[in-house]
C-alpha cells in the first residue's frame, strides 16, 4: 500500500495473528486524543534510515544505508547539509564538545574504515581519520580529567583525542560476528563494551614519563574485567544513573550491573523457553531507555515493560502492542504519551486517557507532576512504589505513513516527535492544533509589527488606539506630475474601529529617499 493510501485511509490491513497469539489492540478511524494529524515529509534519504540524534532544539542529523548523513531543520522541515564523503553505510555519529569559538562539530563512523569530522554550521568535511583499520562500529565520548576524548570500536577497540589523534589499539577479535558494536563510559576512566553476547570492561590510564609527569597524550587501553555473557546476543546497553547500567539481550533478559562492583545487581525478565517457534525470539529486547534516572523502559518482543531499578518491580507490562516487534520507543508531548513504533510500519502512541483529556482541556490543566513517569501516570513519586502490574495503558493514537519497519523514533520537545523507517522516509509529526495557534501567533505578531510601523508613520494622519484596529494598506503607482514617465509609489492606508473608517493617503519615502 503506498504512502497516500495509508494516510488517506486512517488504517491498513495488518496479519491477522493466529489463535495462540493474544489479540492486539486496535483503535478506531477517529483517534480524538491522537493530537499528531500535521505531517513534515523529508525525503533526501534514498535507503534504510539507521540514526536520527538530536543537535539542539531546532536541527537534528540522520544517517542511512545510502552512506549519507544530512543536518535538518526540525522545526520548519527541511534539510540544512548533507554529509557526503563516505562510500559506506554510517553506522554512528556523535556530537563533540563545543570548541572554543562555540562552533558544534560531530563525528561519524563508517563501514568504510573511515571516521570523519564535520562542521554542523557549514556541512564542511574538516578531517578524515582512515587509520581505523577495520568497520567502525560505534563511537562513545569519554572523559578522562575533563580531557575529552572518543573511543571507536569494531574488530578492535581504539582511543582518539578529539583532533583525531590515534592514542592508543587494543585488538578485542579476529571475526566480524564478534565486533564490538556498543560502548558506553560508565566512569571517568572506564568503559564498558558489548560484542556479541559478551561484555567486557576497560580502563583508560595516563602514561607517566619519568619523574612521574603525566603526558596529556599518552593514554594506554587496559582490560579490567570480562562480564558474565548473556546467553543470546546483546542488543542494547545503557546506562541508568550514576553506578549502574543495564544491557538487553535477544533472549529476553535485562541484566541491571553494579558499576562498583561489576556484578549482576538485578534481574528481569528471565525467559527459559526464549527461542519460541521457529527461533523467531519472540521476547527479544529490541530496545531499552531510561526514564527519571530510575526506571528502565523496554521493548520487549512485540510489547513493552517498565521496570523499576530500585525496588525490582515490574511496573507496567504490555504483552502486545504491536503485530511485530517493537524496535523503538520514546516519550512525546512532556511525558503525556508513550510512542512506540514497529517492524510492521505503525507508530502507535499510549497514554491514560482521562490525563489527556485533562490536559486538553486548557481550563482544567491538571497540575505538572515531577519526572515523566509521574506525568505519563498521573502519579507522584511516593505513589510510583506501589505500582503493579494492573496498572492498564489506553492506545490512544496510531501514526501511519511509512511503508517499511519504523526503525528511529525521537522525541523534539514543543513541537511532536520524528520517526524514520526502511522506506527512507523522516517524517516530523506535530499536533495540528499547536501548529494553527503558532501560526496565528506568528501572523498577529506580524500584523501588530505593521501597525506600529504604518501608525508611527503617519500619526498626524490616523489616531492610535488603545484597543487592536484593522489596517489595510492599497498601493498604487501614479505618474509624478514633474516627472512625466516616472511613477511614485502612492500608499492608501485605512484603519478601522467600531465601524469608523478613517483613511490616510500619503506618497512612500522609500529608505533612501528619507533624508530628502
Amino acid at each position: 500500500m503506498s504512502f497516500f493510501q495509508r494516510l488517506l485511509s486512517g488504517s491498513y490491513e495488518k496479519e491477522k495473528p493466529s489463535k495462540e497469539q493474544v489479540e492486539v489492540q486496535t483503535i478506531d478511524a477517529d483517534q480524538p486524543l491522537n493530537p499528531y494529524t500535521e505531517l513534515f515529509l523529508l525525503q533526501n534519504h534514498t535507503d534504510i534510515i539507521r540514526i536520527l540524534l538530536q543537535i539542539d532544539n531546532k536541527r537534528c542529523v540522520t544517517a542511512a544505508d545510502d552512506n549519507k548523513a544530512i543536518i535538518w531543520n526540525i522545526v520548519l522541515g527541511y534539510h540544512l547539509a548533507v554529509l557526503s564523503g563516505h562510500t559506506h553505510p554510517i553506522t554512528s555519529i556523535i556530537l563533540l564538545p563545543p570548541r572554543r569559538n562555540n562552533s558544534v562539530q560531530l563525528l561519524t563512523g563508517s563501514s568504510d574504515k573511515q571516521i570523519r569530522r564535520w562542521d554542523v554550521e557549514t556541512g564542511e568535511c574538516l578531517q578524515v581519520i582512515s587509520n581505523h583499520g577495520t568497520s567502525v562500529r560505534c563511537l562513545t565520548l569519554v572523559d578522562i580529567s575533563l580531557r575529552s576524548m572518543f573511543c571507536s570500536g569494531g574488530q578492535e577497540l581504539c582511543l582518539w583525542s578529539t583532533d583525531g589523534k590515534l592514542l592508543d589499539r587494543f585488538e578485542v577479535c579476529s571475526t566480524e560476528e564478534a565486533d564490538i558494536c556498543y560502548i558506553i563510559p560508565v566512569t571517568n576512566d572506564r568503559i564498558v563494551t558489548a560484542a556479541d553476547k559478551q561484555m567486557v570492561v576497560y580502563s583508560i590510564t595516563s602514561v607517566y614519563l619519568d619523574g612521574g609527569v603525566e603526558e596529556d597524550e599518552n593514554k594506554k587501553i587496559s582490560l579490567v574485567k570480562k562480564l558474565p555473557s548473556h546467553r543470546e546476543v546483546i542488543r542494547c546497553l545503557i546506562n541508568i544513573r550514576d553506578g549502574y547500567f543495564a544491557s538487553g539481550s535477544i533472549d529476553g533478559s535485562i541484566i541491571l550491573w553494579k558499576t562498583e562492583t561489576l556484578l549482576p545487581y538485578r534481574y528481569f525478565n528471565s525467559v527459559t523457553e526464549y527461542l519460541g517457534p521457529d527461533k523467531m525470539y519472540p521476547y527479544s529486547i529490541q530496545c531499552m531507555m531510561t526514564v527519571d534516572e530510575r526506571y528502565i523502559l523496554a521493548a520487549v518482543g512485540a510489547g513493552f515493560s517498565l521496570y523499576d531499578s530500585v525496588t525490582g518491580n515490574l511496573v507496567l507490562h504490555k504483552k502486545v502492542a504491536h503485530y511485530s516487534k517493537i524496535l523503538c520507543l520514546t516519550f512525546a508531548c512532556e511525558g503525556m504519551f508513550l510512542v512506540t513504533a514497529s517492524e510492521d510500519g505503525a507508530i502507535r502512541l499510549w497514554g491514560r486517557k482521562q490525563v489527556i483529556q485533562d490536559a486538553m482541556q486548557v481550563d482544567t490543566l491538571p497540575e505538572r507532576k515531577p519526572g515523566i513517569l509521574g506525568t505519563f501516570l498521573n502519579l507522584r513519586n511516593e505513589e510510583t512504589m506501589d505500582l503493579n502490574p494492573e496498572v492498564e495503558l489506553d492506545l490512544v493514537g496510531e501514526c501511519l505513513a511509512h511503508s517499511g519497519a519504523v526503525q528511529v523514533l525521537m522525541n523534539i520537545e514543543g513541537e511532536g516527535f520524528m520517526s524514520g523507517a526502511a522506506d527512507g522516509l523522516l517524517i516530523i509529526w506535530k499536533s495540528s492544533q499547536l501548529q494553527m495557534v503558532k501560526r496565528n501567533r506568528l501572523i498577529q505578531g506580524k500584523q501588530e509589527q505593521l501597525e506600529e510601523d504604518i501608525l508611527g508613520m503617519h500619526s498626524d494622519s490616523i489616531k492610535r488606539y488603545n484597543c487592536p484596529v484593522a489596517v489595510i494598506i492599497r498601493v498604487e503607482h501614479i505618474e509624478e506630475e514633474d516627472s512625466p514617465g516616472r511613477e511614485e509609489p502612492y500608499v492608501t492606508i485605512v484603519a478601522t474601529k467600531d465601524s469608523v473608517c478613517l483613511e490616510s493617503s500619503c506618497s512612500y519615502l522609500s529608505p533612501d529617499r528619507v533624508d530628502n
